[in-house]
């Protein structure tokens, strides 16, 4: 092979692996109340969680001032997308990780204000909020869209994206506390477990395509808090203290799923 073609491949095969580093490459954002003034957003590269176990953040990509210190703030991820909420305060922020860009995002509507809120992302690009609040003992089923936009990634969610009320009945007592919740690999299927006074445990599932609830029995998610399914282990995880998590088997939903009373 001459020197020129040598190169010539040498040089692709470099890029070739330059692009795959870069397609692997995959990042955790970590929202945490660690200064007076409200929280931050770190962004942590994955591969560094293997390669040590004493972990020095990089600075926060961005700091975020508490609107009320008292009240508890609220993060989730759409898309490419963290969604952050007050408890208090129907405004809202989006920050693109994709962009590092930060918009104003949709108004809560009135009946997520106040209370615990509870939320879950579909595949399809679609954000559920559930609230309930001991006090007013009143729950709220909303869910923030930008299904039939055109570009569901726009830069303008304040806009583009909208609020609308659930139609179907929630299946929870009044005064339920909602325990642990998940959403199934499938996309489309949310998993609640809840307690009351009536009950000691009870599962449902709700199925965002057909706006339907469906109790699956008197057992309890085995966690608390949000459960993931991680794709890679074929296995549930959940955090738990001292940031260890713990794994079920992914068919343990689809069991107890289809066998409950």
């Amino acid at each position: 092979m001459s020197k020129r073609r040598q190169e010539q491949v040498n040089y692709r095969d470099r890029a070739d692996k330059k692009l795959r580093s870069v397609q692997r490459q995959k990042h955790l954002y970590l929202a945490l109340d660690d200064w007076t003034k409200g929280f931050a957003i770190y962004k942590i590269d994955i591969d560094t969680l293997d390669s040590s176990s004493d972990l020095d953040l990089e600075p926060p990509v961005l700091r975020l001032v508490s609107a009320s210190p008292s009240y508890p703030m609220y993060f989730a991820a759409l898309g490419s997308n963290i969604f952050m909420a007050s408890s208090k305060h129907p405004g809202t922020m989006v920050y693109n990780t994709e962009t590092a860009g930060l918009a104003i995002g949709p108004p809560l509507p009135d009946g997520l204000l106040g209370g615990i809120k509870i939320f879950v992302a579909t595949a399809n690009m679609q954000l559920y909020v559930l609230k309930y609040s001991f006090k007013e003992m009143r729950q709220s089923f909303e869910v923030m869209s930008a299904v039939g936009i055109k570009d569901p990634h726009s830069s303008n969610p304040s806009t583009d994206w909208c609020w609308t009320s659930v139609p179907s009945p929630l299946p929870f007592s009044k005064d339920g506390i909602i325990n642990s919740y998940a959403m199934h690999p499938d996309g489309h299927t949310i998993f609640m477990s809840a307690s009351s006074r009536r009950y000691l445990h009870r599962t449902f599932s709700f199925d965002t395509r057909c706006q339907e609830w469906r109790c699956l029995g008197e057992w309890a998610l085995p966690f608390q808090g949000q459960g993931y399914f991680d794709s890679e282990l074929d296995a549930w995880g959940w955090p738990s203290q001292g940031w260890v998590h713990l794994f079920l088997p992914s068919g343990f939903l689809h069991r107890q799923r289809y066998h409950a009373t």
